[in-house]
């Protein structure tokens, strides 16, 4: 279980199910492999990227998102969970 990062202002959830699943899905396919570590490692990513995308409207919000920033919010969650 992962929580939603903390947003200041969600603009719309148009795609944010989406960016989880690409975000996801790409964890695990970069990882090339499919234990619990990965599988939550990848949960965490893919809540980070969907809180990008519920930031703009479309794909704009997405488009600067960069590693860093990801791993900036993935330390938000691990803030916000136990063992996170």
């Amino acid at each position: 279980m992962a929580p939603a990062v903390p947003v200041r202002e969600p603009v719309d959830p148009t795609g944010a199910g989406d960016a989880f699943a690409g975000g996801f899905l790409g964890w695990v396919d970069r990882a090339r492999r499919v234990d619990r570590a990965t599988l939550r490692s990848a949960l965490f990513v893919a809540a980070a990227v969907a809180s990008f995308a519920v930031e703009g409207i479309g794909a704009d919000a997405l488009a600067r998102v960069t590693p860093a920033r990801i791993a900036a919010r993935r330390r938000v969650l691990r803030t916000l969970t136990v063992g996170g």
